[in-house]
């Protein structure tokens, strides 16, 4: 099996802690490794280092480099570099063809695609999960990896499971991020998952189904390495999910007795990280005196507060962000359109 981690993003969701040099993927939120290391080493029962390769922007090559000589003193662990930004299909694709060129994929292998910023609790319920699928798919199968949902969320994708063979949901559906209204309705059906971002192919599989659905990635096929970083930057921009998942008659479901969070905002983080008794957050340098369901993270900063309720203040020599957690999604885009015309 070969694995591919997709290390990117924007940094502007955590922002001022994660920023375009340092996205989510690098930051260490949960003990002395990154979102990216412990994705790694989450993965090393099913395969080596040197099966692995972590596909970033360029701009972030040399602290992915950094981050994999940390946990792989062999350098065994392969990066690739992102000319421009493309979004998951593109990235994925620029793996593939590495893999081909270097002769490191055989006929019928699988490859599982894995984002670097999901935590599982347990994880072993995912690995266990990605080797049963790893036995018992056919190759032109099409297998994406879902929990159960807590609530109706919109910005996730979901998993209509079909009929049960053998622990695999055949004939499966999947619909990315939907209207408040269809995630409510979507919660409500017993049997629905939240998709983890995690996809086991087969190398024939994807071209297959990508030629069918996307033609334009499709072509890059019988490509070399280096011919298709050339037309990397004229690829469509498209995920994964809208590209094949959303398209493809052959998606198998996989359900993952696990906790599972993308945390991909400061209130999800906040919901995995230990609070005191006032179910407060403290990450931070400074005090607080009586505030209650709060996040507060300072990097090399001072913070005082006193008295706040359900707040999230975090702040680094980049800048300082303070938002009530109900409505940190007005502030993600007031700091996407400050990125955007800085």
């Amino acid at each position: 099996m070969k694995i591919v981690i997709l290390a990117g993003g924007e940094g502007s969701r955590l922002w001022p802690l994660s920023h375009p040099l340092c996205p989510k993927p690098f930051l260490r939120f949960f003990g002395q490794e990154s979102l990216l290391q412990n994705t790694l080493r989450r993965f090393t029962s099913l395969c080596s280092f040197d099966s692995m390769i972590v596909v970033t922007q360029q701009s972030c090559e040399e602290l992915a480099r950094q981050q994999c000589r940390e946990i792989d003193a062999k350098e065994e662990i392969t990066i690739l570099g992102e000319p421009i930004g493309r979004s998951t299909a593109p990235a994925f694709t620029m793996a593939l063809c590495y893999l081909q060129e270097e002769g490191k994929v055989l006929q019928g292998e699988k490859v599982l695609l894995v984002p670097s910023d999901g935590l599982f609790s347990p994880e072993s319920a995912l690995i266990e999960s990605v080797h049963r699928a790893a036995q018992k798919m056919h190759w032109e199968d099409i297998v994406v990896f879902g929990v159960a949902p807590l609530r109706a969320e919109r910005s996730y994708g979901y998993i209509l499971p079909g009929r049960e063979e053998d622990g695999l949901f055949l004939e499966s559906h999947f619909i990315e991020k939907p209207s408040q209204e269809q995630a409510n309705c979507l919660v409500e059906e017993d049997r629905v998952l939240w998709n983890t971002g995690h996809l086991l192919i087969t190398i024939e599989g994807f071209w297959r189904e990508i030629a069918r659905h996307a033609p334009d990635i499709a072509a890059l096929q019988n490509c070399s390495y280096q011919e298709m970083l050339e037309k990397f930057p004229h690829l469509p921009s498209i995920s994964m999910d809208h590209a094949l998942l959303e398209n493809s008659a052959h998606l198998v479901a996989v359900a993952v007795d696990a906790a599972w969070s993308d945390v991909g905002t400061w209130d999800r983080i906040y919901e995995v990280l230990k609070k005191n008794d006032n179910h407060t957050v403290w990450m931070a340098c400074g005090q607080d005196i009586g505030s209650k369901g709060c996040f507060f993270l300072s990097e090399d900063i001072d913070i005082v507060t006193v008295g706040l309720d359900n707040v999230v203040v975090v702040a680094t020599p980049r800048g300082v962000m303070v938002a009530h957690k109900d409505r940190l999604k007005e502030m993600q885009q007031c700091i996407t359109q400050a990125l955007t015309h800085a």
